[in-house]
């Protein structure tokens, strides 16, 4: 039992220090997201590992402008000037005291947004200037600081997904009757029944037939009508 949980002991901090190591940063460029949507915010991040300090920082970053912006850009860096514009942030510092303080390495963010307009593609983010020197004792040799080992990244971007066209259920108005059945039909209109624009009547019981009738079978239903009380008003006749 004790050699069970040893082992497991074990698994648990081999995992621990797999989780740890895989969340380390990135050496040189890195980016937030690398699949995007036109209007989505993400972060570009240049990390240098801890090292001796330096005298020196020269950093400088670009990209597409018909595709990407920066939204914030102020990295903190002593003695440094930053800037950006169309297609690229930048970065530089110069300290003769080197205060620029590596100890526990360096990580320079920027805010970025996809453009609304960007069209779909793959686009690449280039780290173009990665500089961290220091002088030596002659007073004019430089000794450099940091190699990146990434200094070029890719990303795609895709128009963001459209919703699902929404119904208007008040413009839909569905009507169900019960099988075998007819439909309800609105009371009869005598004055329109010959324009066939309502019901015609029922020419022996008068009621208003519950179906839809043509124009030429309502003029037969009236002179069906018309027929049977002509002879009516005969057979009164004769039988007077």
């Amino acid at each position: 039992m004790k050699l069970k949980l040893w082992v497991a002991a074990l698994v648990t901090a081999a995992a621990c220090f797999s989780l740890t190591a895989s969340a380390a940063s990135v050496n040189g460029l890195s980016i937030s997201d690398g699949d995007l949507e036109a209007g989505e915010r993400f972060t570009v991040t240049v990390s240098a590992p801890a090292s001796v300090n330096a005298d020196a920082a020269a950093v400088r970053v670009e990209f597409d402008p018909d595709v990407f912006e920066v939204e914030s850009w102020a990295p903190s860096v002593s003695g440094g000037l930053y800037n950006s514009g169309d297609g690229f942030i930048a970065l530089s510092a110069a300290n003769a005291a080197r205060n620029i303080d590596l100890s526990g390495g360096l990580a320079l963010s920027a805010d970025m947004k996809v453009k609304k307009g960007a069209a779909d593609g793959t686009y690449s983010f280039r780290l173009t200037l990665h500089d961290l020197t220091y002088v030596k004792d002659n007073g004019y040799d430089y000794e450099t600081l940091w190699s990146p080992e990434v200094t070029e990244i890719s990303v795609n971007v895709a128009a963001p997904a459209e919703a699902p066209a929404s119904v208007d259920t008040a413009a839909v108005q569905t009507v169900t009757s019960p099988a075998g059945t007819a439909a309800a039909a609105a009371p009869a209109d005598t004055a329109d029944v010959s324009a066939g624009k309502a019901n015609p009547l029922n020419p022996h019981t008068g009621v208003a037939i519950a179906v839809a009738v043509p124009a030429g079978l309502v003029g037969c239903a009236l002179l069906a009508r018309k027929i049977v009380k002509r002879r009516k008003r005969t057979k009164k006749y004769i039988d007077d």
